[in-house]
């Protein structure tokens, strides 16, 4: 959606003040994007089956709400806070954005902050809304930011040129302390910053290498193995899935800063994610079958033979149990003729799974899995229709064990929604 003169834009709309840090728990209620003709209509639901109430009205004619699914993952509606929810209005037009704080009591809207087209935002601890530009990387506390900055711009014929050079900054000083010149000439594609701060290093992928940065100590680059991308890393950052083209992923071990051996992974993984602790990864293959590595010994168990197309794998936060999303395929070259969409928990320890169905027919697909604290959020919508026109929304606790246990929370066509505390799997390579 975003073409080459916004992600020029986006870089050039770099403002270094940001301080996201990890999203807590916040207990906010559901609120969900209901689009029409002319207006958005934003709805809290407090309680399920409730109709919700409705908060506040927004002009579509002029611009509309973001959903998840319309832009990106950092461009989603999420918590900020206790009561405080982060929305983008969109202008149908200049494609410029407008971020705003949307007060979930009151239903007044602050911080107001016109972006670039394809910038993301975010709410400092002051309450400030800031725009970083269209890729970053922030480190745990807050304190540094790495990404682009450009110079010497030119514009002609819809092509951008100029210099393009990676930058680390500290928020606190408010200054650059270090820069790495990237590329000079046409930058029409945008740039994207690879990468992942742990609590004392810097993770960075330059021309095909990953290097390491002791930032709080040295700015100096030091190299480790070849790579492009982490495609996902463990919550708690003990180890990353690392694309190393064309050699295939590789499991890499932050603390010994080098490629695990023993564990031996797909060259293109599904969907891979960590549990908690690190200790097993989940992942599936283009096969349709659904895999779980314990990342210690290399020990790998196929969990679902399948066929498993887009599992959605989440793990519970104590990391006891796993859910996974399963369909039924008539014909593979037919998108009409997918159904039968379940959702499956297994419980690790004992290796025992239940299939659960919350109230999904055969012309109805499971459009999104989100987790959260309480279980996890399944919406469901028509097969005909887009995945994000969200027919009905359940929570499903983590131990459920029968459909009377998926709990509709929401039923209507909608645009977006935000879930009361989404926990949020790092994958800083999308």
């Amino acid at each position: 959606m975003v073409n080459g003169k916004s992600g020029i834009l986006m870089a050039l709309a770099l403002l270094f003040l940001i301080a996201p840090g990890a999203s807590p728990v916040y207990g906010n209620p559901l609120v969900v994007l209901r689009p029409g003709k002319a207006k958005t209509e934003v709805i809290v639901v407090e309680n399920p089956g409730s109709p919700g109430r409705l908060l506040v009205t927004l002009p579509t004619s002029q611009a509309g709400v973001t959903s998840q699914s319309y832009l990106g993952q950092e461009q989603a509606p999420r918590n900020v806070g206790k009561g405080k929810v982060l929305l983008y209005k969109i202008d149908e037009k200049t494609w410029k954005l407008t971020a705003f704080i949307l007060n979930l009591e009151s239903g007044a809207m602050t911080g107001l902050k016109e972006l670039f087209p394809g910038s993301h935002a975010y709410m400092t601890p002051e309450g400030k809304v800031v725009s970083t530009g269209n890729s970053f990387r922030v480190s745990k506390d807050g304190k540094f930011l790495l990404c682009f900055r450009v110079r010497n711009m030119v514009v002609a014929e819809e092509r951008y040129e100029g210099e393009a050079s990676l930058v680390l900054y500290d928020v606190g000083a408010r200054k650059i302390v270090w820069e790495k010149f990237i590329m000079k000439g046409d930058l029409s594609l945008g740039l994207r910053v690879y990468g992942h701060f742990t609590s004392d290093l810097l993770f960075v992928f330059l021309n095909g290498m990953l290097y390491k940065m002791p930032y709080r100590k040295e700015l100096k680059l030091t190299p480790l193995v070849k790579g492009s991308l982490f495609v996902t890393v463990a919550p708690n950052d003990s180890l990353a899935v690392m694309e190393t083209r064309p050699q295939g992923c590789k499991l890499f071990d932050f603390a010994a800063s080098a490629i695990r051996s023993g564990v031996k992974l797909p060259d293109d993984p599904v969907q891979p994610v960590f549990s908690p602790n690190g200790e097993y990864l989940c992942y599936g293959e283009r096969d349709g079958a659904l895999f779980l590595v314990n990342t210690l010994t290399g020990k790998a168990k196929v969990i679902d033979q399948g066929p498993v197309l887009n599992p959605w794998p989440l793990f519970s936060p104590d990391g006891t149990s796993l859910v996974y999303l399963k369909e039924r395929i008539a014909r593979a070259d037919n998108y009409e003729a997918r159904g039968g969409y379940r959702v499956v928990c297994q419980d690790l320890a004992s290796g025992l799974s239940v299939t659960l169905n919350p109230g999904v027919s055969e012309k109805e697909q499971i459009s999104s899995m989100t987790g959260s604290s309480q279980g996890y959020w399944v919406s469901v919508s028509s097969l005909s229709s887009m995945p994000s026109s969200l027919v009905r929304l359940y929570c499903i606790p983590w131990n459920a064990r029968g459909d009377s246990e998926c709990l509709l929370w929401y039923n209507g066509r909608d645009s977006g929604f935000v879930v009361p505390d989404s926990l949020e799997y790092n994958n800083p390579g999308l």
